[in-house]
Protein backbone atom coordinates (compact mmCIF):
# COMPACT_ATOMS: atom_id res chain seq x y z
CA UNK A 1 0.00 0.00 0.00
CA UNK A 2 1.13 3.79 -0.45
CA UNK A 3 1.87 5.66 2.66
CA UNK A 4 -1.28 7.03 2.95
CA UNK A 5 -3.64 5.38 5.42
CA UNK A 6 -7.21 5.01 4.07
CA UNK A 7 -8.06 7.49 6.97
CA UNK A 8 -5.92 9.92 5.65
CA UNK A 9 -7.01 9.81 2.42
CA UNK A 10 -10.79 9.89 3.38
CA UNK A 11 -9.87 13.25 5.39
CA UNK A 12 -8.23 14.57 2.50
CA UNK A 13 -11.10 13.68 0.20
CA UNK A 14 -13.53 15.25 3.04
CA UNK A 15 -11.42 18.57 2.77
CA UNK A 16 -11.32 18.38 -0.65
CA UNK A 17 -14.68 17.64 -1.31
CA UNK A 18 -16.79 19.68 1.32
CA UNK A 19 -14.53 22.72 0.44
CA UNK A 20 -14.90 21.92 -3.26
CA UNK A 21 -17.95 24.47 -5.32
CA UNK A 22 -17.43 22.27 -8.53
CA UNK A 23 -19.07 19.41 -6.97
CA UNK A 24 -22.15 19.16 -9.02
CA UNK A 25 -20.37 19.49 -12.31
CA UNK A 26 -18.16 16.65 -11.18
CA UNK A 27 -21.59 14.93 -10.14
CA UNK A 28 -23.02 14.97 -14.06
CA UNK A 29 -19.64 13.24 -14.53
CA UNK A 30 -20.87 10.17 -13.68
CA UNK A 31 -23.95 10.47 -15.74
CA UNK A 32 -21.89 9.39 -19.30
CA UNK A 33 -17.91 8.37 -18.39
CA UNK A 34 -17.85 7.85 -21.84
CA UNK A 35 -15.11 10.19 -23.04
CA UNK A 36 -16.75 12.28 -25.88
CA UNK A 37 -14.06 14.76 -26.97
CA UNK A 38 -13.92 13.97 -30.99
CA UNK A 39 -9.80 15.13 -30.81
CA UNK A 40 -8.85 12.95 -28.61
CA UNK A 41 -9.41 9.28 -27.49
CA UNK A 42 -7.23 6.82 -25.06
CA UNK A 43 -5.09 3.78 -26.20
CA UNK A 44 -6.43 0.99 -24.51
CA UNK A 45 -2.82 0.70 -22.94
CA UNK A 46 -3.49 3.83 -21.32
CA UNK A 47 -6.93 2.89 -20.40
CA UNK A 48 -5.38 -0.23 -18.41
CA UNK A 49 -2.41 1.69 -16.77
CA UNK A 50 -4.74 4.50 -15.59
CA UNK A 51 -6.52 1.64 -13.88
CA UNK A 52 -4.07 0.07 -12.68
CA UNK A 53 -2.15 3.36 -11.06
CA UNK A 54 -5.72 4.23 -9.69
CA UNK A 55 -6.38 0.56 -8.23
CA UNK A 56 -2.92 0.97 -6.62
CA UNK A 57 -3.68 4.08 -4.59
CA UNK A 58 -7.10 3.14 -3.25
CA UNK A 59 -6.75 -0.94 -3.30
CA UNK A 60 -10.29 -3.35 -2.58
CA UNK A 61 -10.04 -3.87 1.00
CA UNK A 62 -13.73 -4.61 2.58
CA UNK A 63 -14.82 -2.50 0.00
CA UNK A 64 -13.69 -2.17 -3.68
CA UNK A 65 -10.93 -0.37 -4.75
CA UNK A 66 -10.60 2.16 -7.77
CA UNK A 67 -11.31 -0.21 -10.38
CA UNK A 68 -14.69 -1.23 -8.76
CA UNK A 69 -16.30 1.60 -8.58
CA UNK A 70 -15.23 2.81 -12.02
CA UNK A 71 -12.70 5.80 -10.53
CA UNK A 72 -10.82 4.94 -13.48
CA UNK A 73 -13.40 5.90 -15.73
CA UNK A 74 -14.18 8.72 -14.89
CA UNK A 75 -10.33 10.14 -14.39
CA UNK A 76 -10.36 9.51 -18.23
CA UNK A 77 -13.73 11.39 -18.39
CA UNK A 78 -12.14 14.31 -16.85
CA UNK A 79 -8.89 14.23 -18.51
CA UNK A 80 -10.16 13.10 -21.97
CA UNK A 81 -13.45 15.85 -22.21
CA UNK A 82 -12.34 18.75 -19.46
CA UNK A 83 -8.44 19.23 -19.41
CA UNK A 84 -6.81 21.45 -21.78
CA UNK A 85 -4.65 20.18 -24.21
CA UNK A 86 -1.45 20.91 -22.55
CA UNK A 87 -3.11 20.11 -19.11
CA UNK A 88 -4.07 16.28 -21.17
CA UNK A 89 -0.60 16.25 -22.39
CA UNK A 90 1.44 16.82 -19.06
CA UNK A 91 -1.07 13.97 -17.37
CA UNK A 92 -0.57 11.76 -20.38
CA UNK A 93 3.47 12.09 -20.28
CA UNK A 94 3.49 11.60 -16.48
CA UNK A 95 1.47 8.15 -16.67
CA UNK A 96 3.89 7.51 -19.30
CA UNK A 97 6.87 8.00 -17.05
CA UNK A 98 5.29 5.67 -14.46
CA UNK A 99 5.57 3.05 -17.31
CA UNK A 100 8.83 3.71 -18.55
CA UNK A 101 10.37 3.59 -15.15
CA UNK A 102 8.40 -0.32 -14.27
CA UNK A 103 9.92 -1.24 -17.03
CA UNK A 104 13.56 0.14 -16.68
CA UNK A 105 13.31 -0.66 -12.95
CA UNK A 106 11.71 -3.91 -13.23
CA UNK A 107 13.17 -5.87 -16.09
CA UNK A 108 11.71 -4.62 -19.16
CA UNK A 109 7.50 -4.96 -17.22
CA UNK A 110 5.51 -2.18 -17.82
CA UNK A 111 3.85 -0.72 -14.60
CA UNK A 112 0.35 -3.25 -15.30
CA UNK A 113 2.99 -6.07 -15.70
CA UNK A 114 4.43 -5.52 -12.07
CA UNK A 115 3.44 -7.35 -9.07
CA UNK A 116 1.00 -5.14 -6.72
CA UNK A 117 3.84 -5.02 -4.12
CA UNK A 118 6.06 -3.48 -7.21
CA UNK A 119 3.80 -1.26 -8.21
CA UNK A 120 3.36 0.33 -4.76
CA UNK A 121 7.33 0.89 -4.89
CA UNK A 122 7.07 2.82 -8.38
CA UNK A 123 4.26 5.16 -6.94
CA UNK A 124 6.15 5.68 -3.72
CA UNK A 125 8.72 6.73 -6.21
CA UNK A 126 6.61 9.19 -7.61
CA UNK A 127 5.03 10.53 -4.59
CA UNK A 128 9.08 10.99 -3.23
CA UNK A 129 9.96 12.55 -6.62
CA UNK A 130 6.87 14.64 -6.41
CA UNK A 131 8.03 15.98 -2.37
CA UNK A 132 11.94 16.27 -3.81
CA UNK A 133 11.00 18.59 -6.84
CA UNK A 134 10.11 22.08 -5.76
CA UNK A 135 8.53 22.56 -8.96
CA UNK A 136 6.20 19.47 -8.03
CA UNK A 137 4.59 17.09 -10.44
CA UNK A 138 1.25 18.53 -11.60
CA UNK A 139 0.37 15.41 -13.03
CA UNK A 140 0.78 13.24 -10.09
CA UNK A 141 -1.05 15.25 -7.75
CA UNK A 142 -3.83 15.05 -10.51
CA UNK A 143 -4.35 11.41 -10.65
CA UNK A 144 -4.21 10.97 -6.84
CA UNK A 145 -6.61 13.86 -6.67
CA UNK A 146 -8.65 12.62 -9.35
CA UNK A 147 -8.66 9.02 -8.22
CA UNK A 148 -9.94 10.35 -4.71
CA UNK A 149 -12.63 12.18 -6.72
CA UNK A 150 -13.70 9.24 -8.33
CA UNK A 151 -13.87 6.99 -5.73
CA UNK A 152 -15.07 8.97 -2.88
CA UNK A 153 -18.25 10.70 -5.36
CA UNK A 154 -19.22 6.68 -6.33
CA UNK A 155 -21.99 5.46 -4.39
CA UNK A 156 -19.67 2.60 -3.07
CA UNK A 157 -17.36 5.59 -1.73
CA UNK A 158 -20.70 7.62 -0.42
CA UNK A 159 -22.32 5.16 1.28
CA UNK A 160 -19.84 2.39 2.19
CA UNK A 161 -16.67 4.15 2.75
CA UNK A 162 -18.47 7.74 4.53
CA UNK A 163 -21.04 8.00 6.41
CA UNK A 164 -24.03 9.02 4.40
CA UNK A 165 -27.28 10.43 5.85
CA UNK A 166 -29.61 11.29 2.42
CA UNK A 167 -31.47 14.15 4.25
CA UNK A 168 -29.09 16.16 6.33
CA UNK A 169 -30.82 16.74 10.10
CA UNK A 170 -29.84 19.96 11.76
CA UNK A 171 -26.12 21.67 12.94
CA UNK A 172 -25.02 19.84 15.94
CA UNK A 173 -21.74 21.45 16.78
CA UNK A 174 -21.45 19.00 19.79
CA UNK A 175 -22.27 16.06 18.28
CA UNK A 176 -20.03 12.77 19.58
CA UNK A 177 -17.49 11.66 17.26
CA UNK A 178 -14.87 8.61 18.45
CA UNK A 179 -11.56 8.21 17.34
CA UNK A 180 -11.83 5.59 14.14
CA UNK A 181 -15.23 6.89 13.05
CA UNK A 182 -15.90 7.55 9.47
CA UNK A 183 -15.90 10.91 7.97
CA UNK A 184 -19.53 12.05 6.95
CA UNK A 185 -20.52 12.02 3.08
CA UNK A 186 -22.77 14.85 2.90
Amino acid sequence: MLSVSRRDAIKKVAIMIGGSLALPDVLKAWGNLTVENPNFSFLPADEQLIADIAETIIPATATPGAKGVDAPKFIQKIVGDCFEPAQRDTFMKGIADVDAYAKKNFGGKGFSACTAAQQVEILQHFEKEHHADKSGKPWWNTMKSLTMTGFFTSEVGCTQVLRYEPVPGRYDGSFPYKKGDRAWAN
